[in-house]
């Protein structure tokens, strides 16, 4: 076979460090009905004057990490009852400790009846806002609910925490968390007493 062959798309392969508009290098076996190569084709694209068909180097294309890194902890965070609780610095501590230059942190709530957020840090009465707005949205006590036997906050803190979210992915860069200027990063309790809680912080990426 040719050591080119047409794609009807762009593939990029960590084997080949480079993207091909156009054309793929093949050299190679076929898996599935992608074309793998058997061996770096730069010099070979270069020969086959493959740059004016389409062929860029790598650094016209994305970067692709090939030395991966990771490092995750367990986070045990107390709240107190109602109300946004910030864990930004404690984020951004294991984030420091995994040595991760650039790479992607996930946050992972291990609950059903609290959540993970991201919001303003800045001014307190913007999380005060979001609990009252919160309150009247999904009230206690409402006849609809049929799971009552935790008590009558439960119910409610279970669609709280539906409606947001228990997971969050921030992007890192220069081996810091690249949040916004006034963002935080906040557990959310929706139960009317204090509860323990487990975040479980995973960090990935090239250090």
């Amino acid at each position: 076979m040719d050591a080119w062959t047409e794609a009807p798309r762009a593939v990029v392969h960590q084997d080949m460090r480079c993207c091909c508009e156009a054309l793929l290098p093949v050299d190679q076996d076929r898996c599935e009905g992608v074309l793998v190569p058997t061996q770096s084709p730069w010099a070979a694209a270069e020969r086959r004057g493959a740059t004016r068909l389409g062929l860029r180097k790598p650094n016209d294309t994305i970067a692709i990490m090939t030395n991966i890194a990771h490092h995750q902890e367990q986070l045990q965070v107390e709240t107190v009852g109602p109300g946004l609780l910030e864990i930004s610095r404690e984020v951004e501590r294991v984030v420091g400790q995994s040595r991760v230059h650039v790479g992607m942190a996930v946050v992972f709530l291990r609950h059903t009846s609290a959540s993970l957020v991201i919001q303003e840090n800045a001014d307190p009465d913007v999380q005060t806002d979001l609990q009252a707005f919160f309150s009247r949205l999904v009230p206690e006590g409402d006849r609809l609910y049929r799971h009552t036997c935790e008590g009558p906050d439960d119910m409610p803190a279970h669609v709280k925490a539906a409606l947001t979210a228990n997971t969050l992915s921030i992007p890192i860069a220069e081996g810091r968390l690249l949040l916004g200027t006034w963002q935080g990063i906040y557990v959310w309790e929706h139960r009317t007493r204090g509860r323990s809680r487990k975040v479980v912080v995973h960090v990935s990426g090239e250090s």
